[in-house]
């Protein structure tokens, strides 16, 4: 016979597993309070259309989030705003307002104790290299040329095959690897050719020599920036959804299942605080990992998707 104490603990823990049921529907549940989150949360409130987002963190803003740590601030990841479409950037200003200010680019890397220009100029590089180096990364640009009309199917053979394996592997390869985690080898050759663009060594050597104008086409000269760091237009965005829109967004909430039926979203289990509640919606807007929205399906998918969604690699802080 068991004891009152077995009684509630078997109670108790009844409770945290069994999800508690919510009433009305959400409307649209959103995955995940960062940039595409609360951006689509917004989208929605113009509209009129009832939703809610959920954050598994304390704080909006996804991995484009800034942290206060003694009195500074640091951006975590995306900092730089910059669009061609001019409603998008009425949006950001509508948010931020005149503490949305606009800066210089100013990139470097950091190569053989000398700071570098990114995007890499023409005369930056033969400057800083010394005769010497650019003359062997000349004669590695040369024997490249051998190739150059081969197609390249990697960022590797692309920037090899126009600046050289020397230059290559000075400036591209290591930087490549370490901001995106995957060797050259396996990054497409498409994504160099849009990156890198109107640097020649030939025309770095005349403009060294003054017989060319330097000129370099870069992504932005300039961007904007919010006077406190990124974080602080999801922070005003999260205040302007609940104050104008009525769109709650629940921090500490982590979406842990999504119920569907004939191809339709139904519902979502939160969990908060040790506690999960099942609520009703009428669809679902998810900002996850597609590898973690795939495993919160319920009932799951077939083995071989969960298998290819395991495979997926996605690039992550070390904090």
């Amino acid at each position: 016979m068991g004891t009152l104490d077995d009684d509630l603990t078997t109670a108790v823990r009844s409770a945290s597993t069994t999800p508690r049921v919510a009433g009305d529907s959400v409307g649209t549940a959103i995955l995940g309070g960062g940039p595409a989150g609360l951006t689509g949360a917004y989208t929605l409130g113009l509209r009129g259309s009832p939703a809610t987002v959920f954050e598994a963190d304390g704080t909006v803003g996804g991995i484009a989030k800034t942290v206060e740590f003694e009195g500074y601030r640091f951006d975590l990841g995306g900092h730089r705003f910059f669009t061609k479409l001019k409603q998008v950037e009425r949006m950001w200003e509508t948010i931020v307002g005149e503490e949305f200010l606009t800066r210089p680019r100013l990139s470097r890397i950091y190569y053989d104790g000398k700071f570098f220009s990114y995007p890499l100029t023409s005369k930056d590089v033969l400057g800083r290299l010394g005769l010497w180096e650019s003359t062997l990364c000349a004669l590695s640009y040369l024997w490249a040329q051998r190739s150059r009309n081969k197609d390249a199917e990697t960022f590797e053979e692309w920037v090899t095959a126009r600046f050289g394996r020397r230059l290559y592997d000075a400036f591209f390869k290591s930087y490549t690897e370490k901001v995106w985690g995957i060797p050259g080898t396996e990054i497409r050759s498409l994504w160099a050719a849009q990156r890198i663009k109107n640097f020649s060594l030939m025309h770095a050597a005349l403009t060294v020599l003054g017989l060319r104008r330097d000129h370099v086409t870069t992504l932005i000269e300039e961007f904007r920036y919010p006077r406190l760091g990124p974080g602080q237009m999801w922070e005003l965005l999260q205040q302007r959804l609940e104050e104008h829109h009525s769109i709650p967004v629940q921090l500490n909430n982590r979406v842990v299942q999504i119920g569907h039926e004939d191809g339709r979203a139904q519902s979502v289990v939160v969990r908060t605080n040790g506690h999960e509640t099942e609520y009703p919606v009428d669809r679902v807007l998810s900002t996850l990992a597609l590898q973690d929205l795939v495993r919160m399906l319920d009932p799951a998918p077939p083995p071989h998707v969960l298998e290819a969604a395991s495979e997926l690699r996605y690039r992550d802080f070390c904090l």
